[in-house]
């Protein structure tokens, strides 16, 4: 789970009044699970750079961060891109995740209303 914030302080979460209803929170790997295709990955992916970069350069440490944000990827990033989600320990890992995660909507409030109480 990654937690975001448009402030210039990147450890600080500042919601106002009735901001954190607002709260939104991303399926990335429900996109990891369901999209076939790396560049259709990497058009959902890119929306998010910051993650994107974390994802690929320190969670599954497959490159540089800068590798992931171009709007075409190479050869090389996708094949890492394909190796990761074509293992069949994290197909079986997403899967599970989707079995014991099928609708977040009751996390995803109450991690809004921890947020709006920091």
């Amino acid at each position: 789970m990654a937690c975001t914030s448009c402030t210039s302080n990147k450890r600080e979460i500042k919601l106002n009044n009735n901001q954190w209803q607002n709260f939104k929170t991303i399926r990335l790997d429900q996109v990891l699970l369901n999209t076939k295709n790396i560049d259709e990955i990497h058009q959902q992916f890119i929306k998010y750079p910051q993650l994107y970069q974390n994802f690929y350069a320190n969670m599954i440490r497959a490159g540089k961060k800068e590798d992931v944000l171009v709007n075409r990827l190479p050869e090389a990033v996708k094949s890492n891109l394909e190796s990761f989600v074509n293992d069949s320990t994290i197909k079986s890992f997403l899967e599970e995740i989707q079995k014991e995660f099928p609708d977040f909507e009751n996390y995803k409030i109450e991690i809004a209303k921890g947020i709006k109480q920091m």
